[in-house]
């Protein structure tokens, strides 16, 4: 019996994007300046990978179709979750830096006194 592989999902920049601007419901990146045919490919990608429901519809005459984006599953608001958890805990912040800095700066005091 083989053990179930974890299967990790790659999102395109532009899907990620589309994403965001989903579950925060407002403007609040670039995805909103993007061209039509790339929002659509975006919507469609996050379908694909089961992180938004909606339909798509072919339009005749059009090189891309109409998607229309029903909701954002579960799936797709861990997804962010997981992405902005991912994104601050990255981040070294201002306060722990600078009591990095002064620790360094009172340990060099030390060891120039010992001399």
């Amino acid at each position: 019996m083989s053990k179930p592989t974890k299967q990790r999902r790659y999102i395109s920049s532009d899907a990620l994007l589309a994403l965001e601007r989903l579950v925060v419901g407002r403007e609040c990146n670039e995805f909103d300046i993007l061209s039509t045919e790339r929002k659509v490919l975006a919507y469609m990608i996050l379908m694909r990978l089961g992180l938004v429901k909606g339909t798509i519809v072919e339009v005749p005459g059009r090189g891309f179709p109409d998607v229309i984006v029903e909701t954002v599953t579960e799936a797709g608001r861990k997804a962010y979750m997981n992405r902005k958890y991912e994104e601050n805990q990255s981040r070294v912040s201002a306060k722990t830096l600078m009591i990095a800095l002064l620790v360094l700066f009172f340990i060099g005091i030390f060891i120039y006194r010992l001399k």
